[in-house]
């Protein structure tokens, strides 16, 4: 529970601390930080040591690739989408929305991170139910669910400041259209006054 609770508030500083770098003016959220310890020491924490400590090892106590197999599935499933899903309902209820708004978060953002997650999680859990004793499967996970934290962090921070720069870009050249065409206008109206003073003093 203690290792869940704290590894999430790590997790969490870290997307922090990447946020503060895109946005300078951006403060450290406390309040953001302490829904995530409260939601992993209270509920996700036990969640996960009943998991990995009971339940999963009925599946099976040995290691062979048909066992971890087994195990595979059951986390990439039933363990991900129920975590998942307390977490987005949860969350957003500490968030202080309503009922209905917490359910449409959990149906948005979903499918999209466990579908994304299996991309990770069973080459990583390959190697704690093949070589992680039981009691500390639960900190490995937790250490790992950091790492990927901070890589998705930097991903999103990275396309983040990617979009904000194409937006300076396509600012600027459409300020530097809009001068031209200005100066263009100026050019035109001198060259008509010259023109038409000329064309008096004839």
């Amino acid at each position: 529970m203690a290792s869940t609770a704290l590894m999430a508030c790590l997790g969490d500083f870290i997307c922090q601390k990447m946020e503060k770098q895109w946005n300078k003016e951006k403060t450290f959220d406390y309040i953001r930080s302490g829904r995530f310890f409260f939601f992993n020491f209270l509920l996700n924490g036990p969640w996960l040591y009943m998991l990995y400590t009971h339940v999963i090892p009925r599946i099976g106590r040995d290691v062979s690739m048909r066992t971890v197999f087994k195990k595979i599935l059951f986390t990439s499933f039933f363990l991900s989408f129920g975590s998942h899903g307390a977490f987005f309902f949860l969350m957003s209820l500490l968030e202080g929305h309503s009922v209905e708004y917490s359910i449409e978060e959990v149906k948005r953002k979903l499918v999209p991170t466990v579908t994304t997650g299996w991309k990770f999680w069973p080459a990583v859990q390959i190697i704690n139910f093949k070589l992680v004793p039981t009691p500390y499967q639960v900190a490995y996970v937790n250490t790992m669910g950091t790492q990927l934290y901070k890589k998705n962090s930097r991903t999103v921070l990275s396309v983040k400041f990617c979009v904000n720069a194409v937006n300076k870009k396509d600012a600027c050249e459409q300020y530097n259209r809009s001068r031209k065409k200005l100066f263009d206008r100026l050019e035109y109206q001198k060259i008509s006054i010259v023109k038409c003073n000329y064309q008096s003093n004839q």
